[in-house]
């Protein structure tokens, strides 16, 4: 295992590390291990292995192993095994994931109000914001074509709350979270759904970051942190 001390060691490591891309200043790591120290960001997908130390910030997806310590915080996804030590903290997001020590469980929500509230988003005239990561043609692998300024509706849907996955347009509370379903987007964007519009799925989720929804309006694009991005006059 290389060890990185500071962010430039890290830089350096990365780049020459060949299962690993740099995305929006996120480490994205996808096989291999890694020693994450300081104030590093690291994404772990696949089936590798990292160590976060001091004040680093890990995303763990897959099947990706993380071990915490120091100040450092982990978002635990998917199947993800992860252990906190000392002061770091494991954040549980899927009831699928693996956490050791100390750990913050985010149980899931009875509908889409408390849903909107444990993602800290605000719902206002019955209406709030999503987002929906799309290939870089600006559809999605179902085949559904998202345009900034319309209003986007999924001609197969299905109210009923004890569908998951399918039969709706779906999203994610932040643009991050997206990356679940599509690890390498083209583009992040912004959309207004209604509350009424919103089939809550009634069980324990597979995936509880996302939400189904008949239609959606596209507000405009954004970059990962959520930044509207201006386009381009054509």
């Amino acid at each position: 295992m290389r060890t990185a001390k500071t962010q430039e060691q890290l830089d350096k490591i990365l780049k020459e590390y060949g299962e690993c891309e740099i995305r929006n200043g996120i480490y994205i790591v996808t096989s291999g291990k890694v020693t994450a120290r300081e104030n590093s960001q690291v994404t772990a997908r696949g089936n590798s292995q990292v160590t976060a130390w001091e004040n680093s910030q890990v995303t763990a997806w897959g099947n990706s192993q993380v071990t915490a310590r120091g100040n450092s915080q982990v978002t635990a996804w998917e199947n993800s095994q992860v252990t906190a030590w000392g002061m770091a903290l494991a954040i549980q997001r899927s009831p699928f994931a693996m956490v050791n020590g100390n750990k913050y469980v985010i149980e899931y929500p009875k509908s889409i109000i408390g849903w909107c509230e444990r993602n800290g988003i605000a719902v206002s005239n019955g209406k709030f914001i999503v987002y929906k990561a799309t290939d870089t043609d600006y559809c999605t692998r179902n085949g559904f074509k998202y345009i900034i300024g319309e209003q986007i509706i999924d001609p197969a849907w299905n109210s009923s709350t004890d569908i998951e996955c399918g039969q709706g347009l779906h999203f994610c509370y932040d643009p991050i979270a997206c990356e679940q379903f599509n690890n390498k987007p083209g583009h992040y964007l912004k959309c207004e759904v209604s509350v009424k519009d919103v089939a809550f799925y009634s069980r324990t989720p597979t995936y509880p970051d996302k939400i189904r929804a008949k239609q959606c309006y596209v507000i405009c694009e954004v970059d990962r942190n959520g930044k509207p991005i201006e386009q381009e006059d054509k």
